[in-house]
């Protein structure tokens, strides 16, 4: 993309999110299964995880996100 190391800059965030939904989930005591960058959860919390799956984008990104289900 022409920006010196953002393909780590951007796996870096990538894990930071993910790391922020593992240790909500856990503290919440939601079992998640990681599929890369991905999670599979019990139906019943869907809407709790993608909640927060939004947010901890946000926190790590400082912009907001819209998810559309096709």
């Amino acid at each position: 993309i022409g920006t010196k190391d953002i393909g780590l800059k951007l796996q870096n965030m990538d894990s930071m999110i993910m790391m922020d939904i593992m240790d909500w989930c856990t503290k919440k005591r939601i079992p998640l299964l990681f599929v890369h960058d991905s999670v599979i959860c019990d139906s019943r919390a869907h809407k709790e995880v993608k909640k927060h799956m939004l947010e901890a984008y946000e926190k790590v990104s400082h912009s907001a996100i819209k998810v559309t289900k096709k």
